[in-house]
């Protein structure tokens, strides 16, 4: 504790003027708006990256597939036919195709 008759010092002196000096700024500041942050690791990571040209290729054409050469045989047919026609909706529209692709189309 401080005795009553103590003179003050000048530290004490200083002190309260400066947080009289404080105070008056605290109540002028007014803060500025910030501004808008903007992501800039986007541009870096496309300027890594460099534009990769593609060498044209030439077409071999239409590749013919595995099954294309490869006869079904008749077993095979009739299970597959058997198995269609006993789970389809319209069993006359499912032998109309099975009675197509029976039909063999002979190349010219």
């Amino acid at each position: 504790m401080v005795p009553p008759n103590a003179k003050p010092s000048i530290q004490s002196k200083t002190l309260e003027i400066c947080a009289a000096i404080y105070r008056k700024f605290c109540q002028r500041y007014r803060p500025q708006p910030k501004p808008e942050r903007k992501s800039h690791w986007g541009r870096q990571f496309l300027a890594g990256m460099k534009i990769k040209v593609a060498k044209k290729k030439i077409s071999p054409g239409q590749m013919k597939l595995p099954w294309d050469e490869w006869e079904v045989p008749n077993a095979i047919h009739e299970v597959a036919e058997g198995f269609v026609l006993a789970n389809c909706f319209n069993p006359q529209a499912a032998s109309n195709q099975f009675s197509f692709s029976r039909c063999q189309v002979s190349d010219p």
